[in-house]
């Protein structure tokens, strides 16, 4: 099977792909597409650091208990 063959035969399915590619370029491209894959980074990036503050709260919380057991006096 030659390449033009292929090329004929895989036409059909790349159509549609080559078309999904192209409105990802026109929507992601330039200056405005690097803006919003940056705000879209910093979204994910506060969501992590939101959960690991949140953890890192919750463990202080537990830490500053105060122990449910009582002293003994000396009388």
């Amino acid at each position: 099977m030659a390449i033009n063959e292929t090329i004929i035969v895989l036409e059909p399915i790349l159509k549609p792909l080559q078309f999904i590619v192209n409105s990802l370029k026109f929507l992601v491209g330039g200056i405005f597409g690097l803006y919003v894959i940056m705000v879209a980074m910093k979204y994910i990036e506060a969501r992590q650091n939101r959960k690991i503050l949140q953890s890192i709260l919750n463990e202080l919380r537990h830490l500053n208990k105060k122990p449910t057991t009582k002293k003994k006096t000396k009388k």
